[in-house]
């Protein structure tokens, strides 16, 4: 008889039969180092039956289940409609940032705006509201304001919804 390991554990789980444990028992009398390796997981074998059988605690499987499904109800699309509001709402504000950047450090690019506004027979000099839109001040506040919401969208909108999910993802 070949002795291995798992004749060993066949041995101690009373899986061999009248024979095999007779042929099993001189084989192990013969090989010294596989009685040894007998002899240590015998001692394994009995220390683990003399040890009291746990069971999980009352409720266990309901709240592992609970969590699984609660995870599982929470897996909604990122980007779901209100999130595509807010991130067009930040590229609107990015857009309209870019502008007034042209128009501070490349007048020429403002000739966009017009100098004179007609409607139906009324003309309209815009060349006021044109200094106004160029100042420094009016410039300074339209940049910061735009960047602190653009800022404030971004946070709301995206950088809190993936750091809950991966919050919930990784407490379990």
């Amino acid at each position: 008889m070949k002795l291995n390991e798992e004749k060993i554990l066949n041995y101690l789980d009373g899986l061999l039969d009248r024979e095999e444990e007779k042929a099993f028992m001189e084989a192990i009398q013969q090989d010294e180092e596989m009685h040894k390796l007998f002899v240590h997981h015998k001692q394994i074998h009995e220390s683990l039956e003399s040890e009291e059988l746990q069971s999980p605690s009352t409720g266990f499987t309901n709240r592992v289940m609970e969590t699984i499904y609660h995870i599982q109800a929470n897996r909604v699309k990122f980007f779901n409609r209100s999130r595509l509001i807010v991130i067009g709402l930040i590229g609107l504000i990015l857009l309209t940032t870019a502008y007034y950047l042209s128009m501070k450090f490349y007048p020429t690019l403002g000739g966009t705006l017009a100098s004179e506004l007609t409607v139906r027979q009324f003309t309209f000099d815009l060349n006021p509201t044109r200094n106004f839109l160029d100042s420094d001040s009016l410039f300074k506040i339209v940049f910061y304001v735009n960047g602190a919401v653009c800022l404030l969208l971004l946070d709301r909108a995206v950088l809190k919804p993936f750091f809950a999910r991966r919050r919930e993802r990784y407490s379990m």
